[in-house]
This record gives C-alpha cells, sequence and structure tokens, in this order.
C-alpha cells in the first residue's frame, strides 16, 4: 500500500505567499463594504427608504467620498435634508 504524507496546506510557501498577498485588498474590501453598510443605514434613518438609483449612486462612491458622506450626516443631522444630501451626491458624482 502507499503511503501518502499528510500535509498541513496551511503550512505551505504558496499558501502563506498568497494570503500574505491578499489579506491587505481583503482587509480594504472590507472596510469599504463596511462604511458603505452604515451610510445606507444612516441615510435609512434619516431619509426612510431609498431607491435603487441612489443606493447605486452610494455604492460608486469612493472611500473618501464616504467618509465625508458619513460626517456630514453625523455633524448635522437638522441641516443636511433630502435636498441637499440629493444634491451632493451629484456633486460627487458630476464633478
Amino acid at each position: 500500500m502507499l503511503d501518502f504524507i499528510e500535509l498541513d496546506i496551511k503550512k505551505t510557501q504558496f499558501y502563506q505567499d498568497v494570503v500574505s498577498e491578499n489579506k491587505q485588498e481583503w482587509i480594504t474590501k472590507g472596510r469599504e463594504q463596511g462604511e458603505l453598510d452604515l451610510i445606507l443605514r444612516l441615510c435609512k434613518h434619516r431619509y426612510g427608504k431609498l431607491n435603487a438609483k441612489i443606493i447605486q449612486q452610494l455604492e460608486t462612491l469612493s472611500l473618501k467620498q464616504r467618509d465625508k458622506l458619513a460626517l456630514l450626516l453625523l455633524d448635522y443631522p437638522d441641516g443636511f435634508g433630502i435636498d441637499k444630501f440629493k444634491a451632493w451626491l451629484q456633486t460627487q458624482l458630476n464633478p
């Protein structure tokens, strides 16, 4: 009978290289998704149900733009109404 060597894939150099190379990308994507989730929740809480077009527009914002929007939503709870929100969003999408 053949003897097979049991190999823990996680200990191989290949596995460690792949994980190391992709780790920062995974972290960045996770942060971006978390930021988007937070913005969507803040907007839904403030403005009610969002239509698909606005959600799609929010998804296209860069991480820096999402940071700005999050701060606007938190810093100006009463002075950042739906009209200002839509206008701001348009300026970000069409600079």
